[in-house]
C-alpha cells in the first residue's frame, strides 16, 4: 500500500473554489483500479490550506502517476497555488487497506 498526504495552498482568489477545481481529478483518481482512498480536507487551523490523502495499491500508485489525469493535474494545478505542495509519502508493502485502530476500541 502506498499512502500520500499532500498539503496544497491555493492562491487567495482560488481558496473558496479550489475544491471544485479538483473535482474531475478526484473522480478520475477514485475510478482508478489501484485507488483505495482519495479524499480532500480543508484545514480547520489554516482555512487557506487543503490536504489530500491518497491511498493506493503498490501497482496502483505507479499506474496513477503515469496516467493522463495526473499529467493534466501537473499542468493545471501549479498556477493556482501559492507554493509547491508539501508531501509525506509512505509505503507499507504488506498492507491491503484499512485496519481497526485498537488503541481506541469501541465496546
Amino acid at each position: 500500500m502506498h499512502i500520500v498526504n499532500v498539503r496544497f495552498k491555493p492562491k487567495a482568489k482560488y481558496v473558496e473554489t479550489f475544491r471544485y477545481t479538483v473535482d474531475k481529478f478526484t473522480e478520475e483518481a477514485r475510478s482508478d483500479e489501484g485507488c483505495l482512498y482519495f479524499e480532500w480536507f480543508r484545514s480547520t487551523d489554516y482555512p487557506g490550506e487543503y490536504v489530500l490523502i491518497g491511498v493506493f495499491t503498490d501497482e496502483g500508485a505507479v499506474s496513477f502517476k503515469k496516467g493522463e489525469s495526473y499529467s493534466r493535474a501537473q499542468e493545471t494545478l501549479p498556477p493556482l497555488l501559492q507554493q509547491t505542495p508539501l508531501i509525506v509519502e509512505s509505503e507499507f508493502p504488506k498492507k491491503k487497506g484499512w485496519e481497526r485502530f485498537h488503541d481506541f476500541t469501541v465496546y
